[in-house]
């Protein structure tokens, strides 16, 4: 009974930091009941599976939080970035051929990437899969699939800023 207590207020305790955590590094209100209870469970989670017990580091509760944050905004984030056309009076149908020829442009060095860089892209930038699982599905660490990536952007970036062709 004393060991549930003494849980009970270990978990009470982290539960009021990762509030005031949340409060003060902008999490909106409407959010923050989900944001601090997904943190919770996380921290929670990690401190227990590393054996550790009592208060969590502060460093920990704040990336935890960070990428809880940065996991919403990606799924609330518009599938194209491309701009509405219904902002400003001044699009033109020349803007309409500039941002189709773009599209193909991309799309062109996309299909030059090789396989394995090619597949990362997909499952990262349009099916929005996080590293981790990109990792299983390839086969490979998860430091291949980041690297993976990295040089995929790269010759992305080469290729778009025109010092290399297709």
């Amino acid at each position: 009974m004393a060991h549930s207590k003494a849980k009970m207020a270990e978990l009470s305790n982290l539960k009021v930091e990762v509030e005031r955590i949340a409060k003060r590094g902008g999490v909106a209100a409407a959010d923050r009941d989900d944001v601090v209870q997904e943190t919770l469970l996380r921290v929670w989670l990690r401190l227990h599976e590393q054996g550790e017990s009592g208060r969590a580091p502060r460093n920990l509760i704040h990336t935890v939080m960070r990428r809880i944050k940065i996991d919403r905004w990606r799924r609330r984030a518009p599938e194209s970035s491309l701009p509405d056309e219904s902002i400003g009076s001044a699009h033109t149908p020349l803007d309409d051929v500039a941002w189709s020829e773009l599209r193909d442009l991309i799309r062109t060095a996309i299909d030059a990437l090789p396989d394995a860089q090619r597949e990362v892209v997909r499952l990262r930038f349009y099916d929005g899969k996080p590293f981790k699982e990109i990792a299983i599905i390839q086969g490979v660490s998860v430091n291949t699939a980041l690297s993976r990536a990295h040089q995929a952007m790269k010759r992305l970036r080469s290729v778009l800023e025109g010092d290399n062709e297709v």
